[in-house]
């Protein structure tokens, strides 16, 4: 994997992390791989560069051996030539084809320039590298402030998701206690619906006891008429059925005002159960 590919992992890396943890160990992930490419890549250089040096000090002895002995033929020579009265240009030309050390020492000085060019050519890609890690430290450095901030944004936006959980929660608890409310109104709205059949079953009862009366009460008048338009009756049979009827009237009239009374509080009473409803479908509503 290559020192872009890392990164682009670590920053993926990143985006799906939402601790400090995490990221102080991607911050760390990226210096660890940015030295260990600068240490990966300068040392082989400086370890070229110390094998040519040695190469170059090598030839550089040699170089130097070589002109000591050059110079000493050179004063053998120039005795030998001041002898035979020759002319100096002719004898240095003549060592120049004749001594092979001449020779030597250009392939030396050849070699010399060679290794002096790679030592330059690896001083110049040292400084390139160094240029380089320089850039890629600083794009480090930009990455870990990029990473911190988005961090801190991701820490904004955890605040933010848990204060509306906990907004939803609450919201969730007052749905569930109004739930339960309507629940318990449900059941309020039954008993009172089972109690209104109760009072319509003694408002049945108590209308057919009021109509039996009416029938006794009507065949009392009945026999109070006959009795008035016989004469073979005493009198004293016709007051004591008198008495009897107008017992009975009271008794049909009273009857009558609580009958009226039960009614009243029977229509008060199924007013409230319908309103109660209402309110129970309302809430629904208003929960849906």
């Amino acid at each position: 994997m290559n020192f872009e590919e890392t990164l682009l992992q670590l920053s993926d890396n990143n985006l799906k992390s939402e601790s400090n943890d995490h990221l102080q160990t991607i911050l760390n992930t990226q210096t660890q791989s940015i030295q260990f490419k600068k240490e990966n890549l300068t040392p082989k250089l400086v370890l070229q560069k110390l094998s040519i040096q040695k190469k170059l000090d090598v030839l550089e002895k040699n170089i130097l051996k070589q002109d000591v002995i050059l110079s000493s033929r050179r004063s053998k020579n120039r005795l030998h030539t001041n002898m035979n009265s020759l002319n100096e240009n002719e004898i240095q030309q003549r060592l120049i084809f004749t001594n092979p050390n001449m020779t030597d020492q250009s392939i030396l000085k050849k070699q010399k320039k060679e290794l002096q060019t790679q030592i330059t050519s690896i001083e110049f890609k040292q400084r390139e590298n160094y240029l380089q890690n320089q850039n890629r430290i600083k794009q480090i450095q930009q990455d870990k402030e990029s990473l911190i901030e988005k961090n801190q944004n991701l820490n904004e936006q955890q605040q933010k998701l848990n204060q509306r959980q906990q907004a939803l929660q609450l919201k969730q608890f007052n749905l569930e206690q109004q739930e339960k409310q309507i629940q318990y109104q449900i059941l309020c709205l039954k008993e009172n619906e089972q109690e209104q059949l109760k009072h319509d079953e003694f408002l049945n009862k108590r209308r057919e006891n009021m109509e039996e009366l009416q029938i006794k009460l009507n065949e009392s008048v009945s026999q109070l008429l006959n009795l008035a338009n016989s004469k073979n009756k005493v009198q004293n049979q016709l007051t004591i059925q008198f008495e009897a009827i107008q017992f009975l009237i009271k008794y049909i009239i009273k009857e009558k005002q609580a009958l009226e009374s039960e009614q009243l509080y029977l229509q008060k009473f199924k007013q409230d159960v319908l309103n109660e409803k209402k309110q129970v479908l309302q809430v629904k509503d208003q929960i849906i």
